[in-house]
């Protein structure tokens, strides 16, 4: 399995995009970090991720958890700033 440097600070914030468990043992946040951006360094389908890092479906779902509040935190941010721009003129 390659790691791709998910070290102990840039891991930090991946427990804002974990789900919470039902009963069922966690994969590894590590693994699937490394294995999103393994998928996207090597251009496979999500389907073809090696099993070293976890079910396909779980590293796929958790990339588009991260997008999703990536892009609404910009989005907010975005807003907040017109905002801040609005009233201080």
């Amino acid at each position: 399995m390659i790691c791709f440097g998910c070290h102990e600070r840039r891991c930090a914030g991946s427990s804002r995009i974990s789900p919470l468990s039902h009963a069922i043992a966690r994969v590894g946040d590590r693994r699937v970090i490394s294995g999103i951006i393994f998928t996207i360094h090597i251009g496979l389908r999500w389907r073809d991720v090696p099993k070293d890092y976890g079910v396909h479906k779980t590293i796929y779902n958790r990339f588009i958890a991260a997008t999703v509040i990536f892009w609404i935190n910009q989005w907010v941010m975005s807003l907040a700033s017109d905002k801040i721009a609005k009233f201080s003129n």
